[in-house]
This record gives structure tokens, C-alpha cells and sequence, in this order.
């Protein structure tokens, strides 16, 4: 089972990871299809709590817009793989990114 976080904001991928202000949580099935999502409010500034939403949800995979260099390490080092510079809606996202039809650019960086 693959779960993907994505910094969220109003329907939208936040435009920084740092400061979104909820993570939404997608549970992906065996046939590639959401099979769960769930929106999680964010305690705190930083990458700090965000990374904690990731690693308490067993996150996968991270899509993001803007990520910082601490906060990118930090979130490779646990294991997660990011794919960063992608704008708009979550959801949108998500699915392109389950269909093999998600384009980023490596590597991002927004200063938090």
C-alpha cells in the first residue's frame, strides 16, 4: 500500500511546505486508485510537524510545490521519495501522479 502527503491549502498544493497549513493524506490501493484520504492540521511552523504528519501516516511519497533544502534531506533521509514543483489542485495531482502523467523538476527549494 503506497500513501502519499501533500501540503494542503484550500483544495490547492500549498505553496510552501513549511507553511501549509494542513497535510492531506491519500491511501493508495494495489490498483492504483485513492482508497482513503484524510486532511490533518498542522501544530506548528516549520517542516518539523509536517515531516512528523508524514512519518506518523507511514507516507510513501511526498508532492509538493516548494520544499527548502533542510526540509527535503530530512524527508529523503526517512525514506520518502518527493516530487516537488507542482502547483494547483491536490486531488488533480494525486491522480496524474498515479497515471504516470506527473511532471517535476528536481530539485525545488522555497525559502521557509
Amino acid at each position: 500500500m503506497q500513501i502519499i502527503g501533500v501540503p494542503y491549502d484550500n483544495g490547492s498544493i500549498a505553496r510552501g511546505f513549511g507553511k501549509a497549513p494542513q497535510m492531506k493524506i491519500y491511501t493508495i490501493g494495489d490498483d492504483k486508485t485513492v482508497v482513503g484520504q484524510k486532511l490533518v492540521d498542522v501544530e506548528g511552523s516549520g517542516h518539523g510537524p509536517r515531516l512528523a504528519i508524514l512519518l506518523d501516516s507511514k507516507a510513501t511519497t511526498l508532492i509538493c510545490s516548494g520544499i527548502g533544502a533542510p526540509a527535503a534531506l530530512a524527508i529523503e533521509k526517512a525514506g520518502i521519495d518527493i516530487w516537488s514543483s507542482i502547483e494547483g489542485d491536490a486531488d488533480e495531482a494525486v491522480n496524474a501522479y498515479l497515471n504516470n502523467q506527473l511532471f517535476h523538476i528536481v530539485p525545488a527549494t522555497h525559502k521557509d
